[in-house]
């Protein structure tokens, strides 16, 4: 009993209780003793609900199982697999250090998955041109190596956004300012007509000098 791990709410029901049931019956105790020392291995958030629980609720041990198991087994959280890992993708505009945590908060959930899938998945779910560029370049043999040299790039990243922060530039649509094309259409809105036929004839008195 001394090595069992408190109940928190957050393990498998099932799972724990074969372990603490295999404790007490170690101890050459019985199905008695498994119910009176059950309350010593609850953390508090499940001991107040045992505590809640009407008085004549439980007669037995088979009773205390299937209650325990019924309240407890829709809190478990569900293990991550292969298809939760290909939609974890960088959202546009998102740090790279972000996506790393989220990528791999989400790796460490899932059992028995291949390096090669990891690397694929992430690789997959860069948003940035030049990274998925870069990583298909440069591909790591391990997930490890993969977390490493992602760390080394947000690292880069950072420092990269520090030493040149991102300005309002003067000649926006020299830069592909999608604001640029709009002030040139509310200026094309504007234009009076009299001023489009003088322009006109500007231009054709222009072309008849040059002939």
């Amino acid at each position: 009993m001394q090595n069992l791990k408190k109940y928190d709410g957050k393990q498998d029901p099932r799972q724990w209780l074969r372990i603490y049931s295999t404790a007490i019956e170690v101890a050459r105790g019985t199905n008695s003793t498994k119910v009176i020392y059950f309350p010593m291995a609850l953390e508090s958030a499940p001991l107040t609900w045992l505590d809640s629980l009407r008085h004549d609720s439980i007669h037995s041990w088979e009773d205390l199982k299937k209650i325990f198991i019924d309240n407890f087994q829709g809190s478990i959280h569900r293990p991550a697999t292969r298809h939760d890992l290909r939609l974890c993708k960088q959202e546009r505009g998102e740090a790279l250090r972000s996506y790393i945590k989220r990528f791999f908060d989400t790796r460490a959930t899932i059992a028995n998955i291949a390096d090669d899938d990891v690397i694929d998945c992430f690789h997959n779910g860069l948003a940035a041109q030049q990274l998925y560029r870069d990583l298909g370049r440069n591909r790591p043999r391990s997930f490890v190596a993969l977390r490493d040299m992602m760390l080394a790039w947000a690292d880069q990243e950072e420092q990269e956004r520090d030493r040149f922060p991102r300005r309002e530039d003067k000649n926006q649509k020299c830069n592909g300012d999608p604001r640029s094309d709009k002030s040139q259409r509310n200026f094309d809105k504007n234009r009076k007509p009299e001023d489009t036929v003088a322009t006109m004839e500007r231009g054709r008195k222009g072309k008849k000098g040059n002939q």
